[in-house]
């Protein structure tokens, strides 16, 4: 299989540190392999090094626009971005799933830092992949991913898929994502929660409101 869900499954396995039963492969798996299959996100690559397995999550999984979480205490995998039943990647309003307010959030928990203006100017992100004609001869290929009308001359942040990455789609689709991950996102906001009804229902990844009274 040359799907990045499966080779996930397969290294969980074998590493011998995770039990089958404590893997969401029912659901959260399945859906995350249907995610990539829709969306053309194939790894094309070897996996030769020994390496830690945590790292290799971390290093892998974004740019298939997964991540790694727990749901009900499992192993489990989630796509960065909503997503249609198909697969496909939501491009229409999407809706949250909870509103937490003042009746929900411990007081003094609340906490909002905003990203600095110069981490959120224009850039022009530069993705590596791997192009191989039917001789098997590996081209590197370089696709420049910008919003029209900017970072024409830079500044350039390069991400390299070439390891596993052959199709120009996949990292067009990944250089767009990081675009609009730095462009659009503004703050940061944390709280702190009391137990309630929607503790084993919402998940790592899940998309939630956050609306308080303003006196």
């Amino acid at each position: 299989s040359n799907n990045v869900a499966d080779l996930l499954l397969y290294l969980l396995r074998n590493s011998s540190r995770v039990p089958d039963a404590m893997i969401d492969t029912a659901t959260s798996f399945l859906a995350a392999a249907t995610f990539t299959n829709a969306n053309g996100f194939w790894f094309n690559g070897v996996v030769s090094e020994s390496t830690n397995l945590r790292d290799w999550i971390s290093n892998t999984l974004q740019y298939f626009l997964l991540r790694q979480t727990r749901i009900g205490g499992k192993e489990a995998l989630k796509p960065l971005v909503p997503t249609n039943n198909d697969g496909t990647i939501k491009t229409t309003a999407v809706s949250w799933v909870f509103t937490f307010t003042e009746e929900h959030i411990i007081p003094g928990s609340f906490e909002i830092t905003y990203t600095p203006l110069a981490d959120r100017k224009p850039f022009c992100a530069t993705v590596l992949w791997r192009q191989q004609d039917d001789l098997g001869i590996p081209v590197m290929r370089t696709a420049e991913v910008r919003y029209t009308g900017t970072a024409v001359d830079g500044p350039y942040e390069q991400h390299d898929l070439s390891g596993f990455c052959s199709t120009e789609n996949h990292a067009v689709k990944v250089g767009a994502y990081i675009l609009s991950k730095r462009k659009h996102v503004t703050h940061r906001l944390q709280i702190g929660v009391k137990p309630d009804g929607y503790n084993p229902t919402l998940a790592a990844g899940d998309l939630v409101r956050v609306r308080l009274e303003r006196v």
